[in-house]
């Protein structure tokens, strides 16, 4: 069975708010091997304006927990799950590339 499609696409995820988007999780994945999951109703606990800004405006700003780099991929996924399948687990939901490449 193909993977859920995400309801929009990579622009309009781009220029949304941080506040339209409070349910969801960016996942992302550092050169360095690192895989961090941030569930972005935490984001917007950073601050009032935090609610305001988009989407575009933290993926840039993100940066590796281990080594301190940006990552090379950043997605926006539905669930805390992350961008790939669980083996044994339940479905991941959908998932939509931000930033970098899928592999």
């Amino acid at each position: 069975m193909p993977p859920p499609v995400p309801p929009f696409d990579r622009a309009i995820a781009l220029a949304c708010t941080l506040h339209t988007l409070r349910a969801r999780w960016l996942h992302t994945r550092c050169g360095c091997g690192a895989i961090e999951a941030h569930p972005v109703r935490l984001v917007l606990r950073n601050g009032s304006d935090a609610a305001a800004a988009t989407l575009a405006d933290v993926v840039v700003r993100l940066r590796c927990g281990t080594c301190g780099a940006r990552p090379t991929a950043v997605h926006l996924c539905e669930n805390g799950y992350g961008p790939g399948p669980i083996v044994g687990g339940p479905e991941p939901g959908w998932a939509l590339l931000l930033h970098g490449e899928t592999g």
